[in-house]
């Protein structure tokens, strides 16, 4: 992740947390999910770069995932999130609150809307609702995988999203490319 993906996903973070006010890390990171299988199904391109990959309770953003809990120690994008995030102390230690407001201008309206809806249909559900509503198609071929990391494959999570074949195929063909210009 280059510095402006850890920038972009810092300000969506932020994006989320002020709408939101406070929440804790498995809301955050299910409203990322879902907002980010959205935006994936219908414009063919995800809001952030972070990988989800399927752990026990559902997807999880990886390198947000372990910056937030404090498994990333040196990693910069820990660095950038402890000057604008603020973890609970130890009677709220999964609860997450912004410092400051979002930098609007790296999220597009087509971003804000997908976060938007994720939060509007998310936000409020329980653990046990969003466990069972984010054990979705692209989470169970994941979870399948019996070595290495468990990665969601961006086809898999538009088509859970509802993509059409021909957005699917669109995402398949990027992919190619993606991959090819490494």
């Amino acid at each position: 992740m280059d510095e402006f993906e850890m920038k972009k996903l810092t300000e969506v973070i932020l994006y989320i947390l002020h709408k939101t006010e406070a929440i804790d890390y498995y809301h955050l990171f299910k409203i990322l999910y879902f907002a980010e299988r959205e935006h994936l199904a219908k414009w063919g391109f995800r809001i952030t770069s972070d990988a989800f990959c399927a752990l026990q309770y559902g997807p999880v953003p990886t390198l947000l995932y372990d910056a937030i809990k404090g498994d990333f120690q040196g990693h910069e994008l820990n660095k950038i999130l402890k000057d604008v995030i603020d973890v609970g102390a130890e009677d709220a230690s999964n609860f997450v609150s912004s410092k400051r407001l979002p930098d609007e201008d790296y999220i597009s309206k087509s971003e804000k809307d997908a976060l938007d809806n994720s939060i509007r249909e998310n936000v409020k559900l329980s653990f046990d609702e969003l466990r069972i509503k984010s054990h979705d198609s692209a989470y169970r071929e994941a979870n399948k995988k019996n070595a290495g990391y468990k990665c969601i494959k961006e086809v898999s999570m538009a088509k859970a999203g509802g993509a059409g074949e021909g957005m699917l195929e669109y995402i398949d063909n990027q992919m190619m490319i993606d991959a090819a210009l490494q």
